[in-house]
């Protein structure tokens, strides 16, 4: 513990502050907050009444089953599967 003390208080703060480590490590590997910020601006959202659609189409079930709560086997996997692709196309 003593070392680690050592260690942080004399190399550690006297170094000051460094902007090449703030961030934390997603906006670091990214490039920056420049990168980040250039991502949010070009992030498009998907047609999701249009990809219900081909949803149900493909699923074989209604526009309001796909919507409902039900619990149904068919229901459930046509939800899954519309949420798999809506998060594929925003780019999650």
């Amino acid at each position: 513990m003593q070392s680690w003390t050592v260690n942080v208080k004399y190399k550690g703060i006297s170094r000051g502050r460094r902007p090449e480590l703030a961030g934390g490590g997603l906006i670091r590997s990214l490039g920056g907050w420049s990168q980040v910020l250039s991502l949010r601006l070009s992030f498009t959202i998907p047609d999701l009444p249009s990809l219900v659609k081909e949803v149900c189409e493909g699923e074989g079930v209604d526009e309001a089953e796909l919507r409902s709560a039900l619990r149904k086997r068919q229901a459930v996997k046509s939800r899954r599967v519309f949420c798999q692709i809506a998060v594929k196309k925003t780019g999650g």
